[in-house]
């Protein structure tokens, strides 16, 4: 194959599939790299339908000279954090990109996750991708598999900024305060809740922080009470994830009746709820975040829109009374 031909396949597969080419490449010899090379000529002649990154990985895992990422030198990654708070599987951790930033103490502006994500992609690990429960665009985001075998973070060139006010504040204020602009016509939504779930949010977060092992320094006197900073930012996030963690429509209209100060009858309940679905399905339509309208899949609800629907039906239940 000409050495033409093998750049032409290379960025081909680099740009299909996100492959990182000087690490493979690196971990293979000569010959077994011109073999690997025949194999992605196969695949792009079928048209792509098997994951060029698996192929890569048994490829490697069979003949690889040391299939594992490279180290770097700056800060140890706090495994153990990331671990306590986070489902996982076999001793494996999948940790949004942003969320390992604020665990070490970094800004999670979308420069340190590109600089990240360039580095770890450089040193050989591979990235997932998936949308923050939090996110206020929806847009996926990279993940890290961590496996708590002395991962590193890069040893410069991430900023790290006091954005955050001094002293102790109420976490529960979190969800006000990071709430995204929702719009009726030309009206700002300010999104009304149950007080209820604001002390969910709370006591999931003093839960989480507890199983963090972070320093009691961070904690107020008051409950509820916590210094505002990178870590603690990172478990108010995590906080808001597992309340408002994806359910379908018709759970959380239930949520919604369950968590207002109104009793009722079986056979109002059924007609509340009936009234309640029609009501958030016609509002929600006119309403727009960043001038797009709000889409909403009935299956799968989850964080800021399903704050919003908690807000419509708590807005409903007033207007009926």
């Amino acid at each position: 194959m000409k050495v033409t031909e093998k750049i032409r396949l290379l960025s081909w597969v680099k740009r299909k599939y996100r492959l990182n080419v000087p690490f493979v490449k690196r971990n293979l010899s000569e010959e077994d790299f011109d073999a690997l090379l025949e194999i992605f000529r196969s695949l792009k002649e079928i048209g792509g339908i098997y994951d060029a990154a698996v192929v890569v990985e048994d490829f490697l895992n069979e003949r690889g000279a040391e299939f594992k990422p490279r180290t770097s030198e700056g800060d140890h990654v706090n495994y153990d954090l990331f671990y306590n708070t986070h489902q996982s599987e076999e001793g494996e951790v999948r940790v949004f990109l942003r969320h390992l930033l604020l665990g070490q103490g970094k800004d999670a502006c979308r420069k340190n996750i590109r600089k990240l994500s360039s580095d770890l992609k450089e040193r050989g690990f591979s990235l997932e991708y998936g949308v923050p429960i939090e996110s206020v665009n929806w847009r996926r985001e990279p993940i890290v598999v961590l496996n708590g075998i002395g991962m590193r973070m890069p040893k410069g060139g991430l900023r790290r900024s006091n954005c955050f006010s001094e002293g102790f504040a109420d976490i529960s204020t979190w969800i006000a305060e990071n709430a995204p602009p929702f719009y009726a016509g030309k009206d700002k939504i300010s999104l009304e809740i149950s007080r209820r779930w604001e002390c969910h949010f709370t006591k999931r977060f003093i839960d989480l922080f507890e199983l963090s092992e972070l320093s009691y320094l961070h904690k107020g006197r008051e409950r509820g009470f916590y210094e505002r900073n990178h870590q603690t930012e990172l478990i108010s996030r995590l906080a808001f994830r597992d309340v408002f963690a994806s359910y379908t429509l018709d759970e959380w209209i239930n949520y919604g009746i369950d968590h207002e100060s109104t009793s009722y009858t079986k056979t109002q309940r059924e007609a509340v709820f009936s009234v309640l679905k029609e009501y958030v399905l016609y509002n929600i339509g006119n309403i727009k975040i960043y001038s797009k309208s709000v889409s909403l899949d009935a299956e799968n609800v989850y964080g800021w829109k399903a704050l919003l629907v908690l807000h419509l039906i708590r807005e409903a239940i007033m207007k009926g009374k």
